[in-house]
This record gives structure tokens, C-alpha cells and sequence, in this order.
């Protein structure tokens, strides 16, 4: 890979020759892959291009793997993480590793299977790890999981339980792309004219390139303004907090909205979720340090998953959301508006 490349536009060049019309969405899934234990939750009606977008990824990087399944309510946790099984011809057991074990797994429909198997994602997402028949076996150090799952009112779903939400980095809500979009979708139909959608893709970026660069993104400065926006958008989200009465206080009437319907905030995971992906959209905007338009850009999917409303707020449907989160965003202010403050003590340029 050229030093001039930068690794995040490298691999999304390659992807959106496929993936048309989610210019953000193909962002967000490719920060992912530079936060350790990034992993991505995307909510869509089907045909929205979530598995291209999984297997697009993992033809767009040099020495990447990709798996897909389907889940289904009969699915098993042996079938996502493997077993063990008798080898008549060695006369012995041998462990057989499940789709699980790529690079890049598309875990399609997550919520139309059971809880039991749902949690067979679970060990590797927490733990890098996967327990078969009392053996433990280390995930590859690039592993993201791409989970698709229907809306929650769809019938013979499964919510995901709360920590399993909170294990996820990003929420992505995905929507149709535009008309624009579209009919270029209809004018490059390489799938039925029987070609290889994918043939245009020629990786630039590899695994070990990821792998050493999440390093030197961890390095990007946070100064004492960044972390306390980071901390005031967070803690802005728990019912009691002084965070969370200022945002009430400063946003009138939706304030009082987001006062009434949020019953449980957002956790410390998602403090470290937030600062890490504020500090990849800082690299890819070419800086050194994180400014607060950073923190915003990626503060709606680091936290939609990880708000819960009372139950009257879910049965009555007078908020999202996602306008809870705008609220949060327009009713926490800003230690400072000055990028000065921003800059690691020494730096005088400010052009990063």
C-alpha cells in the first residue's frame, strides 16, 4: 500500500464500485474494521445490498475472509461456531470450526433466530474467542461481524438482549438511496447479465496494513474538550445525570420529550465506542486530533442501540430515536467552539 494512500479511501474506492448509493453507510462499516472489537448492527427491509456490502469489503482487502449465514429459527449455535466430530477414518474426534471463523462475517437476519444462538456470536464478539467441546480457540485479530436484522415489528423476531447491543460499535439504520442512485444500479445490472459483480474490485489495502494502522489511529490526540463533549453526549443520555437535565433544560419542548421517553442510557462501553470512532473519522478527515464535528458525525450509530425508552414511549410512537439523539446533539454544549483548543500542546499548524 502507497503512504500516500489514505487505507480508509483506499478500501472504500473498491467497495462503492459495487455499492451504490451508501456513501455513509460503506464509511461507518469500514471504521468498524479499525476498532478493535468493531462490529456493526444494520436494520433494513431486505434487498438493501447488506450482503453485498459484507462480501464487497471482504474482496476490497488483501488476505481477508468472509463467511455468511443465514439465521434462521432452527439454527443452532454448532452451526455458527462449529463441533466436534467423529473422524471414522483417523478413529478420533476432530474439531470442525463454524463459518464464524473469518475475517469479515455476515450474520444475516441475527434476530430471527433464537436467544441460544444468538449468543454463540456473543463469546467472539466479547472475548475474540470461541469455545468448542471445551477447547478455546482465538479469532483472527481483524474480526467483524456485520449483523443484518429486520425491524423489531416484524413477526418471528427476536430482539437482541442488551448486552449483545451493546456489543455492537455502530447501529445502522438503512434506508432506500436515492433516484439518482438507483437508476445507476439499473444501468450496471453485471449480475443478470451473468457477470461477476465483483470483478472490478482490486484490493489495495491489506489485513496486516488495518492491523498496524489501528495503532497509529489510537495515537490521535483527544484533548480535555474532546473527552468532555465525549462524556457530556454520554452521560446526556441517563435519566438524572446533570448532563441529561441540561439537554432537557436547553431544547424546550423536545426536551421535555426526551425526558419522558428515555428510561435506560448509554453505558461506559459506549464512552470507548464514541472516543474510538471519533479518533478513525479524525484520520479520515486527515487529522491528528479530534474536533467535535468528529464526535457528531458518528454519535447517532454509536448511540441509537443503546437507548431504551419507557414503554409508554414505545407504545405510544411520539418520538424516535433518532430524534432522541438530535436532541442530545443540540442540547450539549460545547466546552469550546475554538479547533485551537483541539490541537496536542506544540502544534502550530492547525491543518492537522
Amino acid at each position: 500500500m502507497s503512504n500516500k494512500i489514505n487505507p480508509i479511501e483506499g478500501i472504500l474506492k473498491e467497495v462503492r464500485k459495487v455499492v451504490v448509493g451508501y456513501d455513509e453507510m460503506t464509511e461507518k462499516v469500514c471504521y468498524a474494521l479499525f476498532a478493535p472489537g468493531g462490529h456493526v448492527l444494520m436494520e433494513a427491509v431486505w434487498g438493501l445490498a447488506k450482503s453485498v456490502t459484507a462480501n464487497a469489503f471482504g474482496r476490497a482487502i488483501k488476505g481477508a475472509t468472509w463467511s455468511r449465514f443465514q439465521m434462521t429459527p432452527d439454527m443452532m449455535p454448532a452451526d455458527i461456531k462449529g463441533n466436534r466430530v467423529y473422524n471414522r477414518e483417523l478413529s478420533k474426534y476432530e474439531i470442525i470450526q463454524g463459518p464464524v471463523f473469518a475475517n469479515i462475517v455476515l450474520a444475516d437476519e441475527i434476530n430471527r433466530t433464537t436467544p441460544q444462538t444468538q449468543s454463540a456470536l456473543l463469546e467472539p464478539m466479547a472475548e475474540n474467542s470461541v469455545t468448542i467441546a471445551g477447547q478455546t480457540f482465538r479469532m483472527p485479530n481483524l474480526f467483524c461481524v456485520i449483523a443484518t436484522q429486520n425491524p423489531r415489528q416484524s413477526e418471528g423476531t427476536y430482539p437482541l438482549p442488551e448486552p449483545q447491543l451493546d456489543r455492537f460499535l455502530f447501529k445502522i439504520d438503512m434506508g432506500y438511496v436515492s433516484e439518482e442512485a438507483e437508476d445507476a444500479i439499473l444501468r450496471n445490472q453485471n449480475t443478470l447479465k451473468g457477470q461477476d459483480p465483483y470483478k472490478a474490485i482490486v484490493p489495495q489495502v491489506s489485513v496486516e496494513d488495518i492491523l498496524q494502522l489501528r495503532g497509529l489511529i489510537g495515537m490521535t490526540h483527544v484533548s480535555d474538550a474532546a473527552r468532555a463533549y465525549i462524556l457530556a453526549l454520554v452521560r446526556g443520555t441517563r435519566p438524572g445525570d446533570k448532563h441529561f437535565n441540561t439537554i432537557v433544560e436547553r431544547t424546550g419542548a423536545d426536551g421535555v420529550a426526551y425526558r419522558d421517553a428515555i428510561e435506560i442510557g448509554a453505558g461506559p462501553r459506549a464512552l470507548q465506542a464514541l472516543l474510538a470512532a471519533s479518533q478513525i473519522r479524525a484520520f479520515h478527515m486527515g487529522k491528528s486530533y479530534v474536533l467535535p464535528e468528529h464526535i457528531q458525525y458518528v454519535y447517532k450509530d454509536v448511540i441509537r442501540h443503546r437507548l431504551f425508552l419507557h414503554q409508554k414511549a414505545l407504545l405510544r410512537k411520539t418520538v424516535t430515536v433518532d430524534q432522541l439523539v438530535a436532541t442530545a446533539l443540540k442540547g450539549t454544549p460545547l466546552l469550546s467552539s475554538d479547533e485551537r483548543d483541539y490541537v496536542p500542546v506544540g502544534v502550530g499548524s492547525l491543518g492537522g
